[in-house]
């Protein structure tokens, strides 16, 4: 059973396999991410990256993208401070949204990169 898409966000994953990856991988940094995902994940991961099935699909998916083991701390941090905020304003979290943020502030080069650019001219170094 699939959830309806929120209009304005039809198309963001588009051609995009990465970006969802990305979020997840948050969402369970956070601790957000249901047990069923978080399993269905791992096995997408372990299968994308042929790593073992016993392996940890957090740890596989951040040394396949060159991520620093510091990047866990790094979104815990950045969740606390945004919790901190909401509480300010008396607003309720919202991990699916903090996970979208900070992955397209953070991650844009994994999701959009920068398309080639034209090929260099004959007898001309690329």
């Amino acid at each position: 059973m699939s959830s309806p898409v929120d209009p304005q966000l039809r198309g963001r994953y588009d051609g995009k396999p990465l970006l969802i990856l990305l979020e997840n991988f948050v969402l369970a940094t956070i601790g957000a991410l249901s047990e069923e995902r978080f399993t269905a994940v791992g096995d997408l991961v372990r299968r994308t990256f042929d790593a073992p099935p016993d392996s940890d699909w957090m740890e596989v998916f951040r040394t396949q993208l060159d991520l620093p083991p510091e990047v866990y701390p790094g979104i815990r941090d950045a969740w606390q401070r945004s919790l901190i905020k909401l509480a300010e304003v008396g607003e309720p979290p919202d991990p699916i949204y903090f996970a979208r943020g900070l992955v397209d502030r953070n991650f844009a080069a994994f999701i959009n990169p920068e398309p080639p650019g034209d090929p260099p001219a004959p007898g001309r170094p690329a």
